[in-house]
């Protein structure tokens, strides 16, 4: 699955952080929970757009989303 929503990526194991066409980060959820999963995305996120606390254009590559809906 490719998106830039943040709460999608989140139901994944493992995300790709793609930027300008180029990789730069990958997080794996581990034992994480979906919403801890999801605060640090957000970190990311905000980091490699320069805006810390908000949205940015980043892309994400998800990989072994599981079901959605919990």
């Amino acid at each position: 699955m490719v998106t830039h929503d943040a709460v999608a990526a989140s139901y994944a194991d493992r995300i790709l952080f793609i930027k300008d066409g180029k990789l730069f980060n990958e997080l794996r959820r581990g034992d994480n929970s979906r919403t801890d999963f999801y605060q640090r995305i957000l970190e990311v996120q905000a980091f490699l757009s320069g805006k810390q606390g908000s949205s940015s254009a980043v892309g994400f590559v998800a990989s072994h989303v599981t079901a959605v809906g919990n």
